[in-house]
């Protein structure tokens, strides 16, 4: 089967896989897989739809949450977490990997900003210039976004940084609060030419009422270190299938963030350990490749560097990518509780039904790919994958605020199930079609 020989090349050889047993002796510890047990409801060799309840998925974004409040690619938090994913990918029958790929890495330690005595609360631009700025004159511009390419969607941004200002304060105008600006690829690992700091809404009079001003500051400095060649890593897991097929499924979160992310990331990973649980006992009559991504802040790097040695389009039957923001939820002033279901975007019409059938009713809505197509998502679909995946945004993206109370396992459980339902359903579905 020409999967199960590209496989078996693909762990051995692209991924340098280590002992399942205790890992590789040149791998960080915090990657090796523990021996320590989980409780007996994480190591039920046979779950069925009792491994997506609720309290299980809830209890998973709490303990991704508690693994780091800095969940940067390349940090301790990120090893952290991929030991935990691999230990229950162990524990679930998976064949274990990790995929290692090389970054010029910040340790980021502070961030300030002052301004006419007041403290302002801010947060760099990736990949930051660490320079200290005193009493010294910096551009304001407005931005809007959660990106580097959508801050600079008209140019401007790069124009102001052409022009070569000592430094630039960047108000974003999308929440009161410091958000945390993914980076672009050729920004991720090279430092900007001036020390450059994004504030929140709250801090728009530093543009006296424009679109941009110019200010002296007090003191602006952004105090870290540089770590070159430094590692990231995405853990994978493998499950062959126990009937004959060269069909195989790909199930893919990103594990990394700029903060503790439990709105953002929580319910994509809560919802990957729970597939990874259901699908290891399903059955189900194709390959399955749970995958892990670092490196999402810093322009999809960790699915960049799957992507290079992943299998070929036709030999995948279709791809789910569990995106940001999934299923969150914000409490009003009344004290009710509002929820806020990402977008869900598929690029075939054979997912249609499926996705319809399940996941409209809990309150999505599917649609075909288009131009609004973002994300993790959008870059799987432009290379040729059969996929359907959730990307999304909400109150507390990318903030310092987002912990495990901005989802639930009330809002997690129905999503789960549907999930499952959908997965098992296009598995058979698609298996007994030919595709176009």
């Amino acid at each position: 089967m020409v999967w199960l020989k590209r496989a078996a090349g693909f762990l051995a050889a692209a991924l340098t896989p280590l002992l399942i047993a205790g890992g590789s002796a040149s791998e960080p510890s915090e990657l090796r897989p523990s021996a320590e047990k989980e409780d007996a409801s994480q190591t039920n060799p046979r779950p069925g739809l009792e491994a997506l309840e609720g309290s299980r998925l809830f209890a998973d974004v709490e303990r991704y949450v508690s693994l780091g409040l800095k969940k940067r690619t390349g940090s301790s938090a990120s090893r952290r977490i991929n030991g935990w994913l691999a230990r229950s990918l162990r524990q679930a029958g998976y064949r274990l990997t990790f995929q290692e790929f090389g970054l010029d890495r910040y340790q980021l330690y502070g961030c300030a900003l002052w301004v006419e005595g007041l403290r302002r609360e801010c947060f760099p631009l990736w990949y930051p210039n660490d320079s200290t700025l005193i009493d010294e004159p910096v551009r304001v511009l407005e931005v809007r976004g959660y990106s580097q390419g959508s801050l600079d969607s008209d140019g401007v941004l790069s124009e102001e940084i052409a022009s070569g200002p000592s430094g630039m304060i960047l108000v974003n105008n999308l929440l009161p609060e410091v958000m945390g600006i993914n980076a672009s690829l050729e920004s991720a690992e090279t430092p900007f030419p001036m020390p450059i700091v994004v504030v929140g809404d709250e801090d728009r009079d530093l543009l006296a009422g424009g679109s941009s001003n110019t200010i002296t500051v007090d003191k602006l400095y952004v105090f870290g270190s540089s770590r070159p060649n430094s590692v990231g890593h995405n853990v994978i897991g493998y499950l062959p299938s126990r009937s004959p097929t060269d069909k195989t499924v790909v199930i893919s979160t990103p594990t990394t963030g700029w903060f503790a992310a439990g709105g953002e990331r929580g319910p994509g990973v809560a919802l990957w350990r729970g597939l990874a649980r259901w699908a290891s006992s399903s059955d189900l009559p194709v390959h399955l490749v749970f995958l892990g991504t670092a490196g999402h802040e810093l322009d999809f790097m960790g699915m960049r560097e799957f992507i290079s040695s992943a299998p070929d389009p036709e030999d995948v039957l279709f791809w789910v990518h569990l995106g940001a923001s999934i299923v969150t939820q914000t409490e009003g002033d009344d004290g009710a509780v509002a929820l806020r279901y990402s977008r869900l975007d598929y690029n075939d019409e054979a997912l249609s039904p499926a996705l319809n059938r399940h996941l409209g009713p809990v309150g999505f809505e599917p649609a075909l790919q288009s131009e609004r197509t973002a994300g993790t998502l959008a870059f799987i679909m432009n290379r040729g994958y059969r996929s359907f995946g959730f990307y999304g945004a909400f109150r507390k993206f990318h903030t310092r605020d987002d912990f495990a109370d901005s989802t639930s396992g009330e809002a997690l459980e129905p999503v789960a199930r549907a999930l499952a339902l959908s997965i098992a359903e296009l598995v058979q579905s698609l298996t007994s079609a030919p595709r176009p």
